[in-house]
């Protein structure tokens, strides 16, 4: 009996060991935003507004 015993909590310890070992892979990172047409537009938008703005001062 002892050694059924024995013999369990063994297979047992080696089977929780291997289970902890398995790691899952990191998450794929999110894909790259292209900030080309949008931000070239807010930035001539915003040149057009601070041109504007410095004009009307002037007069």
């Amino acid at each position: 009996m002892r050694t059924i015993v024995i013999t369990a909590l063994l297979l047992l310890s080696f089977n929780a060991s291997a289970q902890w070992g398995h790691k899952t892979p990191p998450p794929n990172p999110p894909p790259p935003v292209p900030l080309d047409g949008g931000l070239i537009a807010l930035i001539g938008a915003g040149a057009a507004l601070g041109y504007k703005k410095y004009k009307d001062r002037q007069e």
